[in-house]
């Protein structure tokens, strides 16, 4: 015996209505069909049809509604995005008109543009605390150093992005030995950054940038650095620039700085 199969739900209904349509055809050769008839099972079938029809429709609209809120529902499983490495902190510490300063920020100039990894970089300062002095510091190279690290530190307040402050202080240093003498130097370098000094000025004559020189001295002591320039990679001490690279056994190129970086990052 042949066996039927399985059939979907609305299809049989569909067969339902053929069967129906089949009587009434058979109503209709034997005569006995009326006009009321046929008006009823028009009705009918009109109703079983806007049925199906809206229950597809229905079926439908649910369907697109989950999926335009699938991506944001509590029980739709997402893998979580994988966190990024901080930038690598890269530590600069120098006297504002040492020669060797100039040196090692023009190699990290270009260390910077070079890299292709996300970099944290600071610049602190060396001097020694002394109350008896104007600043309250004592620096190398005499009262106008201590000025030179305070305006580079209060640059760097005012503008906050390395780009801008780092950009500072290398045209400071094109005229290093008239850092902190010369008035007109620090205006003409913001100027030349497309910049205002004004804001700048106002922090290096008050308190605020003797405040700012204190906390920059207290984490240079903290680490013991006594040598401008030395570098920090990663919180490790990689080379000084002290009248020639020294300490530098991972190299004192740029390309070497820039490996060391990367390395440090992805490492």
């Amino acid at each position: 015996m042949h066996r039927s199969r399985d059939v979907p739900c609305t299809p049989r209904a569909g067969r339902i209505i053929r069967v129906n349509f089949f009587f009434l055809m058979f109503d209709q050769q034997k005569g006995r069909s009326s006009g009321a008839f046929l008006i009823a099972i028009s009705i009918v079938l009109i109703t079983l049809g806007v049925s199906f029809f809206s229950n597809n429709a229905r079926s439908s609209d649910n369907h697109a509604t989950l999926h335009q809120y699938g991506n944001v529902s509590a029980a739709a499983p997402t893998s979580a995005p994988a966190t990024a490495p901080a930038p690598v902190p890269v530590e600069l510490f120098v006297m504002s008109k040492c020669p060797d300063k100039g040196v090692c920020e023009e190699v990290f100039d270009q260390v910077l543009r070079e890299v292709k990894v996300p970099v944290s970089l600071s610049v602190n300062y060396i001097a020694k605390a002394n109350p008896a002095e104007a600043l309250q510091y004592e620096c190398m190279h005499g009262e106008s150093e201590c000025i030179g690290n305070i305006q580079e530190l209060c640059y760097r307040q005012v503008y906050p992005d390395y780009r801008d402050w780092f950009g500072f202080a290398l045209c400071l240093n094109d005229r290093l030995r008239e850092i902190g003498i010369d008035p007109e130097l620090p205006y003409q370098c913001a100027t030349k950054l497309g910049q205002s000094y004004a804001p700048v000025d106002a922090c290096v004559k008050s308190n605020l940038g003797i405040e700012l020189l204190g906390k920059s001295v207290e984490r240079t002591q903290s680490l013991g650095v006594r040598k401008s320039c030395t570098i920090y990679i990663d919180n490790k001490q990689r080379c000084i620039r002290d009248g020639g690279w020294k300490e530098c056994d991972e190299g004192h190129e740029v390309a070497d700085f820039v490996r060391m970086i990367e390395e440090s990052y992805h490492n």
